[in-house]
């Protein structure tokens, strides 16, 4: 099952000043001596004596080449229009996203669609988030891998599978799996027990519980019940937690594939946020949904703000916007 890495960053929202060029901001050398002027009393740094220092290399050719100075880059197109309008994530959230949440109220998302989008902090808080969200609505991409369901003693002891989706049936709760149960309850007069365990998102696993000795099946049927005369508050606990991996109920299962983030650092072509805004997704309103869409150069910002950003560095998301190496419209 693929899976998706997902970093708890803390995203300071203070921006950092920096030029249009294609790699390190290079400093003045004002108060650090490099204009040849000690910075702490202000005379003259004699380059030709002093301790520990030899006539011979003085006079001598210097041994390391000057370090290289950044050449300014010259974006082009739809890229370069983005360059002159939003220089960091602020300016998109203030020139993109904070005009397109007016003047009708729910535009942004905040509590009638997903992402939330009605701040900063907001955005920042997407960045290598999963897309998935509870709703039975989720785009396959953003699917994570169902918890595993495993039977204990009876019929199909040992047997597990994942599951693909939970409902409730009047009283009963069903567990639709992915795989029906091969053998049938070893009583049908007797419940059986099932554990449930959820695979996190970086490989890892966490035992959630077990609905003990409540469940009926049969075999070749993927959907077990427990009866709502076996339901306890535990169960109900446990119930609630639960998450599928087919939970749009079309047959395929996302966590199989390569998965989407909701904005994936350096990946603008599996963040799930640019693939929304730009109306990839068939028969999905693209966003916003009652305003008018995106221009090209909004577009192109915002993919070029997702490149630049790195899972190992959590300050990338609040630097300027890197125009020089954005790949938008190659």
């Amino acid at each position: 099952m693929a899976k998706i890495a997902r970093p708890r960053w803390a995203y300071a929202l203070g921006l950092a000043a920096g030029t249009l060029a294609c790699g390190p901001n290079l400093g003045s050398g004002a108060g650090d001596g490099g204009d040849g002027w000690e910075a702490t009393t202000g005379d003259p740094v004699d380059a030709t004596s002093g301790p520990g220092r030899d006539d011979a290399e003085v006079s001598g050719a210097p041994d390391d080449d000057p370090p290289p100075v950044a050449e300014p880059c010259a974006p082009v197109g739809v890229v370069a229009e983005a360059a002159l309008r939003f220089r960091t994530v602020a300016d998109i959230q203030e020139g993109i996203i904070d005009t397109t949440c007016a003047p009708f109220s729910h535009v942004c998302h905040a509590d009638a669609e997903y992402p939330d989008l009605d701040s900063a902090q907001s955005l920042h808080a997407l960045v290598g988030a999963p897309c998935w969200h509870d709703d039975g609505d989720t785009f396959d991409g953003c699917e994570l891998p169902g918890d595993l369901v495993a039977f204990g003693a009876g019929g199909n002891e040992d047997w597990q599978t994942e599951l693909s989706w939970a409902e409730r049936d009047g009283d009963d709760l069903v567990l639709t799996l992915r795989d029906a149960p091969p053998a049938a309850m070893a009583d049908a007069s007797v419940p059986e027990t099932l554990g449930l365990t959820r695979i996190e998102l970086d490989g890892s696993s966490r035992y959630l519980g077990a609905f003990v000795t409540a469940v009926t099946y049969e075999a070749g049927d993927p959907q077990v019940r427990i009866p709502g005369v076996l339901v306890g508050d535990a169960d109900e606990v446990l119930f609630a937690q639960l998450r599928g991996g087919d939970p749009n109920r079309n047959g395929t299962f996302g966590g199989d594939h390569e998965p989407y983030a909701m904005v994936w650092p350096g990946m603008p072509e599996r963040s799930y946020l640019l693939a929304r805004v730009a109306g990839r997704f068939a028969g999905v309103l693209p966003m916003p949904v009652a305003n008018a869409p995106l221009r090209d150069d909004e577009l192109a910002a915002l993919s070029c703000w997702i490149e630049g950003l790195r899972f190992e560095d959590p300050a990338s998301a609040a630097a300027p916007i890197d125009y020089c190496d954005c790949r938008y419209g190659q």
